[in-house]
């Protein structure tokens, strides 16, 4: 009996080597695929930004703390996409340009990155991004290969008219309600922060507005209505977590020149939480 068992235990400890074995062997260390593994990549328009999500575990065996990662081509299947590129460490991190450097992952470890493309050539809708990183860290020494490629559809949840398109996941937008004195436009919205933390100081700014006819000048005065006070084109306001805020944009003379609908761009910022995008846009806002 105590043969039998020593050989079941020689048996599964061959098998589990060669199991072991042959998993190693399809992990190349000499590139950077073999020592980063990419995962649940997804890809969604925010505004007028194509925002691409993805996991990545370091296989590589060893604690990396000087990590450099950059976007070396971007496409989609109709070609070469000319676009800016900015990286963070995942929701609500800080956005560098171009390149994310001194990354961290411990051996073993997963962690979140995201990449925001913006640029002309994203307006038109793009279907499939097609993305090459490139990757370099003392302690993985140099590589044969240093390329990530990533693959994703992008979806697109825009609704293009009498709507809000936001600006962050997190940023919910909704209540709209357009009133009409005489010949002035007032167009409220409600704002909830469900990003899970405190927005303190957050500032708007009217960047744009056109009436739906390609007016888009209205006397030059624009203005924000928080708490019943007006502010000329800027104000800063608290959200708290969870909390939702009224913003009126009032536009004096806004139907002078036969309005059809309510175009508006809303830049955005917080020096608490990175917003995927910098501004949240009301389109073609019915005012009749």
């Amino acid at each position: 009996m105590k043969k039998i068992n020593f050989l079941s235990f020689l048996l599964v400890a061959m098998f589990g080597f060669v199991f072991t074995s042959c998993d190693e062997l399809t992990e190349d260390k000499t590139t950077l695929a073999g020592n980063l593994k990419v995962k649940n990549a997804s890809a969604h328009y925010v505004g007028k930004a194509i925002i691409v999500d993805f996991q990545m575990e370091n296989k590589s065996g060893k604690d990396l703390n000087d990590l450099i990662l950059e976007c070396s081509e971007i496409s989609s299947d109709n070609g070469h996409l000319s676009c800016t590129k900015y990286f963070s460490m995942g929701e609500g991190s800080q956005f560098s340009m171009f390149s994310i450097r001194n990354v961290t992952i411990d051996k073993g470890e997963t962690c979140n990155v995201r990449v925001k493309l913006t640029g002309d050539a994203l307006q038109s809708g793009v279907d499939k991004i097609n993305m090459v990183l490139r990757g370099s860290s003392k302690q993985l020494g140099q590589l044969e290969e240093n390329t990530l490629p990533i693959s994703c559809r992008v979806a697109d949840n825009r609704v293009t008219a009498n709507s809000v398109w936001t600006n962050d996941d997190k940023m919910a937008y909704g209540n709209i309600v357009v009133k009409r004195t005489d010949n002035d436009l007032y167009a409220s919205v409600d704002i909830t922060n469900n990003t899970g933390v405190d927005l303190g100081k957050v500032k708007l700014y009217i960047n744009s507005v056109d009436n739906g006819n390609g007016t888009t000048s209205f006397g030059g005065n624009r203005y924000l209505i928080v708490d019943g006070n007006r502010y000329l084109y800027e104000t800063s306001l608290t959200i708290g977590k969870g909390e939702t805020r009224t913003v009126t944009l009032y536009i004096p003379a806004f139907f002078n020149k036969s309005a059809r609908c309510l175009n508006a761009t809303i830049e955005m910022a917080s020096n608490y939480y990175e917003f995927a995008f910098g501004a949240f846009y009301l389109t073609s806002i019915n005012v009749n």
